[in-house]
């Protein structure tokens, strides 16, 4: 793999201690280094995206999204936007491209959309289908809860949450090492801060509560995965998001789930 130190090189060469640590940590799976098509089979892997945090010269950075995507060779890749502003971000990204300053707000918070998955698509021939549930609903819900309680809900596992994903950030930044930012432990860590706040105010956050959220995403999931039987699918989506999505993805009927880890270790 390039960029950043793999798994192996940190851990050391023996082969007993690689194997029970990678089981231990849920990465041992039996779709781990196995990436051979199989004609027919829908196959959906997820590919957890960091935003502006894949910024940087190393890593888990734009270079290495781009590597990845090469490796996997994606059919479709299911891309964090809504499908009502889709035609909007790709005209903004081609101007982009052209020259003209970025100035889409999506874009601008969503940076590896023009930077790696849409101009990648004409290299590597994928298709780009947009599947974020938020809504305009959602949006304005998330703003008026946030008005109301500028540091969110007032429990201590919500704040507990926060500060352990900030600690881990400072201490272990997944863009300075790949593997971690694709492991099921990175997935469940930047995960926690949304399932407190679903456990703390799902309700009061009303068409933006993170579970009524992100199943909104995950019905577009299913509706596109449905659409491209037998094609390799890249869920390319926010990693705080995986908690909820990953093992779901895992049981849809009909589709290999692949872990991206299997890309990583080939590269």
């Amino acid at each position: 793999m390039s960029g950043g130190r793999s798994l192996r090189t940190v851990l050391g060469s023996t082969p007993l201690l690689v194997g029970l640590l990678l089981s231990g940590c849920g990465w041992g799976s039996s779709t781990h280094g196995s990436v051979a098509r199989v004609p027919d089979r829908t196959e959906v892997v997820f590919l957890p995206m960091l935003h502006g945090a894949h910024r940087g010269a190393s890593g888990y950075s734009f270079g290495y999204l781009r590597e990845i995507l090469r490796e996997i060779a994606p059919d479709v890749v299911l891309v964090e936007v809504p499908p009502s502003i889709m035609a909007r971000v790709e005209a903004a990204s081609d101007a982009h491209e052209s020259g003209a300053p970025m100035n889409d707000p999506w874009l601008t918070r969503w940076p590896e959309i023009f930077e790696v998955l849409l101009p990648m698509r004409r290299r590597l021939h994928y298709q780009v289908v947009p599947v974020s549930g938020l809504s305009a609903d959602a949006r304005r819900d998330f703003r008026a809860y946030f008005e109301a309680h500028p540091l969110g809900p007032d429990v201590g596992y919500y704040r507990r949450a926060l500060r352990a994903v900030r600690v881990m950030r400072e201490d272990d930044d997944p863009r300075e090492e790949p593997a971690y930012a694709l492991s099921p432990a990175y997935r469940r860590l930047v995960g926690w801060p949304r399932q407190a706040l679903s456990t703390a105010a799902e309700d009061e956050l009303g068409e933006a509560g993170p579970r009524r959220l992100v199943h909104a995403h995950l019905e577009k999931m299913r509706e596109a995965i449905a659409a491209h039987p037998g094609e390799r699918i890249v869920v390319a989506f926010d990693a705080a998001d995986a908690w909820y999505l990953v093992p779901r993805l895992r049981h849809l009927p009909g589709v290999h789930y692949i872990d991206a880890l299997a890309f990583d270790d080939v590269m």
